[in-house]
């Protein structure tokens, strides 16, 4: 490549840059509208065959994959699970051991996984007996650490969610997060869903209403007023509409800021994610290997259970019936053992709770926090007693005014590091033209 050729690239590289700012809203500036203007001449130049640029060679557009055609009746669910690849029994028995059960007539499932498995799922994949199975499946790739338990779940289930809502948001009515050891009656879930539009916000949570934080791993940290209740988030069921509420606070950092802040997983950090958006919940029985923990009445031999929670699971308590070995263990009983319902009853739980909370009192609803998440810990969900409301007063707005200070210092400081890039771009698109008349 000669000096010329060279030029031409980093010109087109700077002007690119530029001209992604203004379309974005960015600074308003004759500089950058006059940037602007000559990478569109360029481009115009090379779709008119004076050269062999065009807009998306510049432009790295994430491209998101085309979905099969749809053959299934009834509402369209993006089923989501997160697995990893550090235990390839696990892997093939859950998510392949899915592929063949629950989701066999789905043509499509999503695996949320850290991008450290980018290689072992090529490999995985490469071989002959594992390609249609793969074809079935749709990785998301996050940036999270990996691990089994803790937050690690938390991040996967903010980023992994959010991608798919925001490369599929419109191709589904419903999207299902769960843990890969979860066996669901898809077909019973859309018989289940099918009467209520997606565009209404509202999500489908397993169990009865539980108190926030509820864990067997941890005390029980929050009331059991009835205002401190949501169902569990395991599996959690959003509608389009839901999903669009929260985006943003997914965005915001949200949901891990909650774990992070309880000290929970992933399924207690959607519970307490949800009520703190106060979204209308939809309750399904779910079985699970925990059920006797939580004095809960539900057994996997209820003909209404909606699915099982802890295929080849091996950390089950003592006294606690063992769960299914495999997911065809668990497809065969529900298949045909129990039969479906013939009808269902249906049951709301809606949620108000956060309303009477402090955090709402100052910040208000999470809807309307645009830039930062303004986080709820475990201290809001006690009784506190009048000297104790009033000092958490006291703090909640000393805190809310340190925010507010730190946000206009980084306004601040953006504002003069604006004035530093542009004058460094100036100089570049000086140089580009000096350059071009040469």
């Amino acid at each position: 490549m000669n000096s010329h050729s060279v030029s031409v690239v980093i010109t087109m590289m700077v002007l690119c840059l530029i001209a992604i700012f203004a379309l974005s809203g960015g600074w308003d500036h004759p500089w950058v509208h006059k940037a602007n203007d000559l990478l569109r001449k360029k481009i115009d130049g090379a779709n008119n065959g004076t050269g062999s640029l065009s807009i998306d060679n510049l432009i790295d557009v994430n491209e998101k994959e085309e979905l099969p055609t749809y053959n299934t009746t009834g509402p369209r669910i993006a089923f989501i699970a997160y697995s990893y690849m550090g235990n390839m029994t696990k892997f093939e028995e859950l998510v392949i051991g899915a592929l063949e059960t629950s989701m066999e007539n789905e043509p499509i499932f999503f695996v949320v996984m850290s991008n450290e498995w980018k290689d072992t799922y090529r490999e995985f994949c490469s071989d002959e007996d594992r390609k249609l199975q793969c074809k079935k499946l749709i990785i998301i790739w996050v940036d999270c650490k990996e691990g089994w338990y803790g937050t690690v779940g938390c991040c996967k289930a903010q980023k992994g969610l959010l991608q798919v809502y925001e490369k599929y948001g419109t191709d589904f009515d419903y999207f299902l997060y769960q843990d890969d050891d979860d066996y669901l009656r898809v077909d019973m879930l859309k018989r289940f869903l099918e009467p209520f539009p997606a565009e209404e916000a509202f999500t489908v949570g397993s169990t009865e209403p539980r108190k926030l934080a509820e864990s067997v791993w941890d005390v029980y940290y929050c009331s059991d007023d009835q205002d401190f209740k949501y169902p569990w988030g395991q599996p959690v069921i959003y509608s389009r509409g839901a999903l669009e509420v929260i985006s943003n606070g997914l965005r915001l950092n949200g949901l891990l800021s909650e774990c992070v802040a309880y000290g929970m997983l992933h399924d207690v950090g959607f519970q307490i994610f949800n009520w703190m958006y106060s979204l209308p919940a939809l309750l399904i029985s779910l079985s699970d290997h925990y059920k006797s923990t939580y004095n809960r009445e539900i057994t996997q031999k209820e003909e209404g259970v909606f699915g099982y929670h802890g295929i080849l699971n091996d950390h089950i308590p003592d006294g606690v019936p063992p769960s299914f070995d495999t997911m065809q263990e668990a497809h065969e009983y529900y298949q045909t053992v129990l039969g479906e319902p013939a009808e269902f009853d249906y049951k709301w739980y809606n949620a108000t709770g956060f309303r009477s909370t402090w955090t709402f009192s100052i910040y208000q609803d999470p809807t309307t926090w645009e830039d930062a998440w303004m986080k709820n810990d475990r201290r809001e969900c006690k009784a506190l007693d009048d000297s104790g409301e009033e000092a958490w007063n006291k703090k909640k707005e000393e805190e809310k005014r340190k925010e507010e200070k730190k946000k206009r210092e980084e306004e601040e400081r953006q504002k003069e590091q604006n004035l530093i890039d542009l004058q460094q771009l100036q100089n570049k698109v000086k140089e580009a033209e000096d350059d071009g008349e040469d």
